[in-house]
């Protein structure tokens, strides 16, 4: 038996080292493209909500793509509380459920807050939902 040999070492081509300022250009490629991404989905998700009729969503993805353009600050318009508030009572769903919510002594908005404050899954939660659900129409029930 021949003695044992070290294999030689394969010579691999060395890459030279990316200087600072190719890093910064490939990381603000790379944020310039994120930001197109996500630009995208807010397009999409405020023109759904258009075909959908929920007026809310759609001022609340509309305020995303004017703050990632830059068009909100001093001179740029921004839909607050109160006007997408006001747009949600247009809203057919919201406000059918609203009324039939009232025939029964309560408020879409007063059971939406008293969800939001609960374990999603728990007993409470599963009966507020319910209770939604009942007001929208929806035949879904937790159990």
């Amino acid at each position: 038996m021949p003695p044992l040999q070290k294999k030689p070492k394969r010579k691999t081509k060395s890459r030279p080292q990316a200087t600072v300022k190719q890093r910064l250009a490939k990381q603000a490629a790379h944020k310039k493209k994120s930001a197109a991404a996500r630009l995208k989905k807010n397009v999409k998700k405020r023109d759904t909500a258009k075909t959908k009729g929920k007026v809310g969503a759609q001022k609340r993805a509309q305020n995303r793509i004017n703050k990632a353009a830059g068009k909100t600050g001093p001179g740029g318009k921004k839909h607050t509380r109160k006007t997408i508030k006001t747009a949600n009572k247009k809203d057919k769903a919201w406000s059918s459920a609203s009324s039939s919510a009232k025939k029964s002594g309560t408020t879409m908005s007063s059971l939406v807050k008293k969800r939001s404050g609960l374990k999603k899954g728990s007993a409470e939660y599963k009966k507020v939902q319910n209770q939604i659900n009942k007001h929208y129409g929806v035949k879904k029930r937790h159990k």
